[in-house]
């Protein structure tokens, strides 16, 4: 593990999470080497983009995720995750990172709200707990 912080706090570990659900869904998605999708560029004159304003409306600058930030979501996806123990869990706290509320994980999960609440914050303190006795043995 490359733990490099000494003392992670509950804020600290949800950033983290935040930033690496926002990485994962800027990745490129994973497709099977059989089944790619081929691309026809469609040839432009110069005039059609000039004057072509919807193009433009419609595009928007895509966010690119630093060295550092995938390097981030590397270290909890591969490291983290497996700290956390219960599928459910898991699954809670990835959906309350991707910026999902209580209320739609409940209905994913199949549990009530309170439930899902209180299953994300025990998970976020075990996780900090977990990473605070993997930084001090380090």
């Amino acid at each position: 593990m490359k733990i490099t912080r000494k003392e992670w706090n509950r804020e600290l570990v949800e950033e983290w999470l935040q930033t690496a659900a926002l990485v994962d869904q800027s990745l490129p998605p994973v497709y099977h080497k059989g089944a790619t999708k081929q691309r026809i560029e469609i040839q432009r004159t110069l005039t059609e983009l000039l004057w072509d304003t919807d193009d433009i409306k419609k595009r928007h600058p895509r966010w690119q995720p630093t060295s550092h930030q995938i390097s981030m979501w590397e270290e909890v996806i591969l490291c983290w995750f497996p700290l956390i123990g219960d599928g459910n869990d898991k699954k809670i706290v990835w959906l309350y990172s991707t910026g999902i509320d209580y209320k739609r994980i409940a209905k994913i999960v199949k549990f009530s709200r309170i439930t899902v609440s209180k299953r994300y914050n025990k998970a976020v303190e075990r996780l900090v707990s977990a990473l605070n006795i993997l930084s001090s043995n380090t």
